[in-house]
């Protein structure tokens, strides 16, 4: 299928076929409901909520992930298994495991130097995940700060900014999921979401709502723009028609806030706007928070994907987790024509998978950065598809009398120069 590209003024839209959800095969869905040219605002619904329809709210505003998918092998070697210092690119390592609400930074070797930890309850002892779904127990998403300092994100329940030290900074309890950005002036850029009825929508079931929530540096809200109301009216629907009519419709799990750099090429990509990922929809989109509408979006071959991110040459990387024959893939993609520059997959017995979340992240050095979340591994691969370096997870997750290996959420590799005034070795 051919990528397929919107803008705000097209005004003829393609017919889509994409993959459902669930299924893997292409299925037909329900289409957004017409809306009016201009965001209506939420509308409550009317009466009180039956039984069903509360179970469904609680039971969606508890959605999370289970620390661990992949049955844990004591054969299998641990930590980094694989070094190859030359065309590595030097720097620490940032993981975010799903084994313990903890933070690790370490070195090229798999040494701990540094660890940040806060326990979920010793803020918000009544609230948590449920079940097999704890999203309460491990960080979901980090962003390292100059000095040491450290937002981490519970998954659908909060965010959390600690000092080096893990000293609690401030908290905020707003729903926070998947991602997160902070722009020159320090505000932080956090998806939230909402469960809730909402009749223009659907009448009668819930959904999940979500939301970009500005926060001020000290972690007061400033504002919050729904993603729902960005693309009602904005002409997208056929950019929308896959779009599930109850439940997790959008499953947003990106956000990057745009500099204006290739504004010049991509007129859309102006600075303050931000870049997404639609996980449900299959759709990359870019929104303007300030007029709360999408100026963009850009759908291809890839399913269920996972971290867009502008490259400094224009280019746009993205994690595929679907795309092809169920198996994971990197792509980098031309964001102006959807044309797909550079594509990384591994054949079988070696192929890699993550059915949900996953990281790729581009290097100084032009290698890649890759974390294969549900596996519990992170690996660096050159232009050519080299693997320089592997870290495989000693962490394990248990569930009854199953144990699991620990998801890696995410690895970043970080520059020794941006710790060294603070690190202590």
């Amino acid at each position: 299928m051919q990528p397929r590209r919107y803008r705000v003024e097209q005004s003829v839209c393609l017919a889509l076929l994409l993959v459902g959800c669930g299924s893997g095969e292409p299925t037909e869905a329900p289409r957004m409901p017409a809306t009016p040219s201009a965001p209506t605002p939420q509308q409550p619904l009317t009466g009180e909520r039956d039984d069903d329809q509360q179970a469904a709210i609680e039971a969606l505003e508890a959605l999370g992930y289970a620390g661990g998918t992949v049955a844990a092998d004591p054969a299998r070697a641990t930590g980094v298994t694989r070094h190859d210092a030359a065309r590595a690119q030097p720097g620490l390592n940032l993981l975010v495991s799903a084994h313990d609400s903890e933070v690790l930074l370490m070195d090229m070797q798999g040494e701990t130097l540094h660890r940040w930890a806060c326990e979920f309850s010793s803020l918000w002892p009544d609230r948590g995940g449920v079940g097999k779904w704890r999203s309460d127990e491990s960080f979901r998403r980090v962003r390292l700060l100059a000095g040491g300092e450290l937002l981490a994100i519970w998954e659908g329940l909060g965010l959390v900014k600690l000092d080096r030290d893990s000293n609690v900074l401030w908290s905020f309890g707003g729903n926070a999921h998947h991602d997160l950005d902070v722009d020159a002036e320090g505000r932080i850029y956090v998806l939230t979401r909402k469960a809730a009825v909402l009749p223009r929508f659907n009448e009668d079931q819930a959904i999940l709502e979500d939301f970009v929530t500005v926060l001020s540096p000290a972690g007061v809200e400033l504002r919050s723009v729904s993603l729902l109301e960005c693309f009602e009216g904005a002409g997208f629907d056929e950019a929308m028609r896959f779009v599930d009519q109850a439940g997790d419709v959008f499953h947003t799990n990106t956000l990057s806030l745009l500099d204006g750099a290739h504004a010049a090429t991509l007129p859309e990509f102006t600075a303050g706007r931000v870049l997404l990922s639609l996980r449900r929809p299959g759709t990359l989109a870019v929104c303007d928070l300030e007029a709360r509408t999408a100026v963009w979006a850009l759908q291809g071959d890839w399913r269920l994907q996972h971290e867009p991110v502008m490259l400094s040459d224009g280019h746009l990387l993205l994690f595929d987790n679907r795309g092809k024959r169920r198996r994971s893939g990197v792509l980098e993609l031309d964001p102006a024509t959807g044309e797909v520059l550079w594509e990384y997959r591994r054949a079988e017995p070696d192929a890699f998978y993550s059915a949900s979340c996953g990281t790729a992240h581009r290097l100084a050095n032009g290698n890649t950065l890759v974390s294969e979340t549900e596996a519990g591994r992170a690996f660096e691969i050159t232009r050519a598809g080299e693997v320089v370096w592997q870290y495989d997870s000693p962490f394990r997750w248990r569930e009854g009398d199953e144990e699991f290996v620990a998801s890696v959420f995410d690895m970043v590799r970080v520059p020794v120069a941006f710790v060294e005034d603070w690190l202590e070795r």
